[in-house]
């Protein structure tokens, strides 16, 4: 064969050679960037812990007693997200049931030295089932999210001056619409807000029972509600007047939309309108009551039961949403009382904030789950914020 020849072949199989070198390399690409469907497609725990993006260190044989070994990781993000407040359960429960997965459901601990967490895990091996706590702790994210919320809300009783004759007449009747000076009711105004109108007075009414829950005073109002200060005011102006705000938007008060502050009688909030709500008094008998329903669900887990009883308790609720387009669940809230419930196909749970007063059920009290004694699933907390903020924030948001 003539050199010519051989120069050819050569060529030939080192292009060849080439060519079978950069489809092997673009299936190992392919291999290690594909998405992982099963926990099959893993070759190692290192590489399980770093597709949820957390890192993975060593694994040892357990220090301690009942557990299969120790794996040191770094959770990528910190438990709980105090800025919000919220936890990351989720992201770190993936990491957890995924490293449970992988190992064939051993009972492990999960060491993240750089937090000092220590999660020890229990397991079903038979019903792929996962328990764990975080340091000890049963219900660590609920627990720990309770103590931050209760942190960051600063909620302190202002007392300046109602020198609005309406609103004393209101609070003096203990919110009770017929025995209040009001005025008429201009009949000719239909909305769908469920609010009365007082057009030539300048304020507006939400009326739930026989109570006033909701009194707005717009900018017809020519009095001042509160000592110094009328409706339509800037923000900034207000707060200067009346000192540190108890809820705002933001931090900054010139980016606020709204302002409130708590009285010994009432919450009082200012936006391009003065809005107004009761502080309502405990009623040790009712919540009870209450309590003695919920226990009763998380028992029976009668939704229809709970709602009635509820209702029955407390029939003047502010807010009844029905939600049927396939995620399918109701909320009834009671803004007054600092709670809302929701029920739903594939969850149930009662979110309880900062103004909530009393037991929840017979075995939890609300003290108890803001000293982080106590948790629940079922129990979301919002101690950070007071359901009649969230409702005036709402209002603002709807009134736009």
């Amino acid at each position: 064969m003539s050199k010519k020849i051989w120069k050819r072949v050569i060529k030939v199989a080192v292009v060849i050679l080439l060519i079978l070198l950069v489809i092997a390399l673009i299936n190992f690409i392919r291999k290690k960037t594909a998405k992982k469907k099963t926990i099959d497609d893993f070759v190692d725990l290192k590489e399980v812990v770093e597709y949820t993006g957390s890192t993975y260190y060593k694994s040892t044989s357990s220090s301690e007693d009942g557990y299969e070994g120790d794996y040191y990781i770094r959770f990528a993000v910190d438990p709980i997200d105090e800025a919000l407040p919220t936890t990351n359960k989720a992201k770190y429960e993936r990491v957890i049931l995924s490293i449970e997965e992988f190992l064939k459901y051993k009972n492990v601990r999960i060491i993240d030295e750089f937090r000092k967490l220590v999660v020890r895990t229990s397991c079903d091996k038979e019903k792929k089932a996962v328990s764990y706590t975080i340091n000890g702790v049963e219900g660590y994210f609920e627990k720990r999210l309770a103590k931050v919320q209760v942190e960051k809300n600063k909620e302190k009783i202002s007392s300046f001056k109602i020198t609005s004759p309406e609103l004393n007449s209101i609070i003096s009747s203990n919110w009770v619409r017929r025995n209040a000076s009001l005025g008429t009711i201009d009949e000719h105004i239909s909305d769908e807000t469920n609010y009365d109108h007082y057009v030539d007075e300048g304020y507006s009414t939400r009326v739930l029972g026989t109570k006033i829950y909701n009194i707005i005073f717009n900018s017809e109002y020519k009095n001042e509600v509160v000592e110094g200060v009328k409706p339509g005011m800037k923000i900034s102006e207000i707060v200067s007047i009346l000192g540190e705000p108890t809820y705002k938007e933001v931090d900054s008060i010139d980016d606020c939309e709204y302002v409130g502050y708590k009285l010994s009688s009432c919450y009082v909030f200012f936006s391009d309108v003065i809005s107004v709500y009761p502080v309502i008094e405990f009623d040790e008998a009712k919540n009870n009551q209450f309590a003695e329903a919920m226990s009763e669900f998380k028992k029976n887990g009668s939704k229809s039961d709970l709602m009635k009883k509820v209702t029955e308790i407390y029939p003047n609720y502010n807010e009844l949403t029905s939600i049927t387009d396939g995620r399918n669940y109701t909320r009834i809230e009671y803004a007054l009382y600092g709670f809302s419930i929701i029920l739903g196909d594939n969850y149930n749970k009662i979110v309880i904030y900062s103004n909530y007063q009393g037991k929840i059920d017979n075995d939890t009290t609300v003290d108890e789950l803001k000293q982080g004694l106590k948790a629940s699933t079922f129990m979301e907390t919002k101690f950070h914020e007071s359901a009649l903020e969230y409702q005036e924030a709402e209002r603002v948001e709807g009134s736009k």
